[in-house]
């Protein structure tokens, strides 16, 4: 259950409109329709924008793969998330000149450092807390 106040991913928030397509018909949208598709717009967009992201990113070598904990409480048997990768800030920092050129060029390198920024709150996005 999602804490209140807490940012709930645009990947659960696009359902159950995922797999929609585009209006067609004699009729014309409603304007909640409207914005649902314009909402999948953005969200393709965006989806895009991380692909291109991504393979910027692998291609230059800075990812690798991270993993966290979440515990309920002290006495809960820990949730162990897997799966992703992170940026690796030691990595992107030694890049030659070129490859920060070919990120910048990519819109990689700012998301590159908003990724690791956004990962130094995970604590407190876990948690609906600071800690």
């Amino acid at each position: 259950q999602w804490r209140p106040w807490v940012y709930i991913p645009a990947w659960v928030r696009r359902y159950p409109f995922a797999l929609m397509a585009d209006a067609k018909g004699d009729g014309q949208p409603t304007e909640q329709l409207q914005k649902i598709m314009e909402f999948q717009r953005g969200f393709l967009a965006l989806s895009q924008l991380t692909e291109r992201v991504t393979n910027a990113l692998v291609q230059v070598g800075v990812l690798e793969d991270a993993g966290f904990s979440i515990r309920r409480d002290q006495s809960s048997k820990p949730l162990n998330v897997q799966g992703f990768m992170v940026v690796n800030e030691t990595k992107l920092k030694a890049l030659k000149m070129e490859q920060v050129d070919n990120l910048h060029r990519a819109e990689a390198l700012g998301l590159a450092y908003a990724q690791i920024l956004s990962m130094s709150h995970l604590t407190q996005t876990v948690n609906g807390h600071s800690s």
